[in-house]
């Protein structure tokens, strides 16, 4: 990015690798654009930032599919208690299965999230006797 928009860019990068690794720097760039003034001109500096607030990161997402079923009377009951939660996108997709989608800043964060999640859900399932199965 650097390499498009400055003249001197080996000049810059030199800079900035006295200082900190490219990648770093690029993080904190990311959240503080203002960071890359001293190393380039005001102008080149203004093209950057503007480069920068438009290109967001997207939030990662981890996604399982579950199988859920109940053959007790208030089995519809136990499976919607089961699946209540804030932490995630639940979606039905037919046949008692289900697709749960958990998003973070990275994944590994995303996983994580899903992961316990699914733990919290096979725990419930398993004190209302309802079947309960991760896919993929």
């Amino acid at each position: 990015m650097i390499k498009s928009n400055a003249k001197d860019f080996e000049k810059a990068i030199n800079k900035i690798k006295e200082r900190q690794e490219l990648a770093e720097f690029y993080d904190k760039i990311r959240e503080n654009p203002h960071l890359i003034e001293p190393f380039v001109s005001k102008e080149e500096a203004q093209k950057l930032i503007k480069i920068l607030s438009e290109k967001k990161d997207k939030e990662k997402e981890a996604k399982k599919l579950i199988h859920i079923s109940s053959n007790s009377q208030n089995g519809i009951n136990d499976i919607k208690e089961i699946l209540q939660s804030k932490d995630a996108d639940i979606r039905y997709l037919g046949s008692s299965k289900f697709s749960i989608i958990a998003k973070a800043k990275d994944f590994k964060e995303a996983n994580a999230k899903l992961q316990k999640l699914l733990s919290q859900m096979e725990k419930k399932a398993k004190e209302k006797k309802v079947f309960f199965e991760i896919k993929n």
